[in-house]
């Protein structure tokens, strides 16, 4: 179908016009760059969100953790809220080559939660607890963005 065809002709388009210019596809850069983990430093296809994408989901989090009527609410209820969102995420934005995009996102989920935390504890730091604040929400369950 349409959508096969779209992605032949990005992978034909890397291949015949190779440039260091990433190009924006499915909400997705695309780009070549050079794998030095091989011996014969290949170009190998890097994909990763786009900006906008990013800010979308950035966005989105902080809709769900960080609204001013949400501190009220349970770590529990905030998780299960998001959860779905993060595996949606991840199912199209994962491939092998972004994994520091998902780790960016995790941070970002984390740090969300912490400002929220210290928010409703009335703490005067708002990044601190942090640690703490990681290790409840993955216990709770939270789902992450990168790879385990």
């Amino acid at each position: 179908p349409k959508a096969v065809r779209s992605i032949l002709y990005i992978h034909w388009k890397l291949r015949y016009y190779p440039s260091n210019n990433p190009m924006n596809f499915l909400a997705t850069n695309v780009t070549k760059k050079l794998d030095h983990n091989k011996v014969k430093r290949k170009r190998i296809s890097y994909q990763y969100p786009s900006r906008k994408a990013m800010k979308k989901m950035k966005a989105e989090i902080k809709r769900n953790v960080n609204n001013r009527s949400l501190l009220v609410a349970k770590e529990e209820d905030l998780i299960k809220n998001l959860n779905p969102k993060i595996t949606g995420w991840k199912n199209y934005y994962s491939t092998k080559t972004n994994e520091k995009w998902m780790q960016a996102l995790d941070w970002y989920i984390i740090c969300s939660f912490a400002r929220w935390y210290n928010k409703k504890h009335r703490r005067r730091h708002h990044m601190s607890k942090v640690g703490f604040v990681r290790n409840s929400i993955y216990e709770k369950g939270l789902k992450k963005m990168a790879k385990a």
